[in-house]
């Protein structure tokens, strides 16, 4: 599976990682409806597109992590700088006051950030470390 042969370990590597991943997809779209959940109709249209917009970046970066034959790695950083964005973005667009968004902004963040790294350390792993019943070639 996943260009791993019949590795057990690397093949459950790629399952972390796609599990990982998968997350990150339902992650991307709460992000995408959180505006509506929290209000954010006072901050503006700007506040209310740029989650939004985050929001279907993640979910689209994850799903093409879950569903393509290898996972890349590179997503994983652009989710990683997404989420990032996603912690600053109440300052940025002053929504500040709005402390449910605020909270909700920065565990979003910091969630997104973790299950991309988890799908990266995964298949850094499982491509770069053999399994402990390996032979050494």
């Amino acid at each position: 599976m996943a260009g791993f042969g019949s590795d057990p370990w690397a093949t459950l590597a790629v399952y972390q990682a796609r599990i990982a991943s998968g997350v990150n997809i339902l992650l991307g779209v709460w992000l995408l409806v959180s505006p509506w959940v929290f209000g954010y109709q006072a901050a503006g249209s700007a506040a209310i597109w740029n989650s939004v917009i985050i929001g279907v970046l993640i979910a689209i970066l994850a799903a093409g992590n879950c569903l393509s034959y290898h996972v890349r790695t590179g997503l994983n950083w652009i989710i990683v700088l997404l989420a990032l964005w996603t912690m600053i973005s109440p300052l940025v667009y002053g929504y500040t006051a709005n402390t449910g968004s605020v909270g909700n902004n920065i565990v979003l963040g910091v969630l997104v950030a973790w299950f991309a790294i988890c799908s990266d350390d995964a298949m850094t792993a499982a491509k770069t470390h053999p399994p402990p019943s390996a032979p050494a070639h």
